[in-house]
Formats: C-alpha cells, structure tokens, sequence
C-alpha cells in the first residue's frame, strides 16, 4: 500500500507530503491495536511513538556518565509539603 501524507506544521506553516510504502498487513495490524482508522494519523502516532522509544534509549546510556554530579536532595514520601 502506497500512502501519501500530507501534515500541516503550525510551528513554521510548511505543508510536506511524503509518500512512503507500508506493508499492508503491518498496517492492518496497527489500526485493529490503536482504533486509529487514519492512515495519516496512524503514522503520526508511530514517528512520534519511536521517536520517545529511541529518546530514552539514548537517555539511558547516559546513566551514571557524570562522574561528578553531586547527590541531589529529594523529598521524602513521609514529608508534608
């Protein structure tokens, strides 16, 4: 199945349209899971979904990189505000 996208950007009013090719029975699959019926939508939903996936990835090799980050204090469950 060929999509073609189109997608407004508000941020710097520029309208893209990319064709892309998707598997159908992928896309099938992704629709019955999210009850996302627009193909548009749907693949919208996936960029932004990967996007945040990938993110903490690399967030997570981070952890424990500054050696000299000192302790921060946190508030305890306990405590009232």
């Amino acid at each position: 199945m060929i999509l073609v996208l189109h997608n407004l950007i508000p941020l710097w009013c520029i309208d893209m349209e990319t064709t892309i090719v998707i598997d159908d029975t992928i896309l099938e699959k992704a629709m019955a899971m999210t009850g996302i019926k627009e193909q548009s939508s749907l693949v919208r939903l996936s960029l932004k979904s990967l996007i945040a996936c990938k993110s903490s990835e690399k967030l997570a090799l981070l952890g424990g990189s500054e050696k000299n980050l000192q302790t921060i204090p946190r508030r305890r469950l306990s405590e009232k505000v």
